[in-house]
């Protein structure tokens, strides 16, 4: 029987991570050596995986991520009956971590304006917002 490479692989993995620069390299290192307390398993795994499936990006901005100043959160909340399963989470920055749970209609516009979204982002948020039973702007 022939082997093949696959992501479950230790020489699938070299192949599919060779190519990254450093930069993101330490990056991954320093998730996997940082696990968030008090998360499962199956959500520090797929931080990291979802790290390098949005390429280092916020999936709402798709501005870089600074791993310090990163959230995972889960695009249907447990609460509602999301789970930690990869399709479910994704890595947005803090502030618009923040400004998905936000609810005071002032700071939603603080926000807003602090925070300038184009047409694509704002339908995302929009799409986080409505999911976590906030109102949509």
């Amino acid at each position: 029987m022939k082997m093949t490479a696959s992501r479950h692989t230790t020489l699938g993995r070299f192949h599919i991570h060779k190519d990254l620069d450093d930069e993101f390299k330490d990056s991954i290192k320093f998730l996997i050596e940082n696990a968030l307390k008090n998360e499962s398993i199956q959500k520090n795994d797929n931080r990291i995986s979802l790290f390098v499936a949005q390429r280092g990006l916020c999936h709402v901005s798709k501005e870089n991520l600074d791993i310090t100043d990163m959230e995972i959160r889960n695009i249907v909340p447990k609460e509602k009956g999301g789970t930690d399963k990869y399709h479910n989470p994704v890595l947005v920055n803090k502030e618009i971590s923040s400004f998905i749970d936000e609810t005071d209609k002032v700071k939603i516009n603080e926000y807003r304006e602090r925070i300038k979204l184009n047409i694509k982002a704002l339908n995302k948020i929009n799409k986080l917002l409505k999911l976590v039973g906030n109102s949509m702007i």
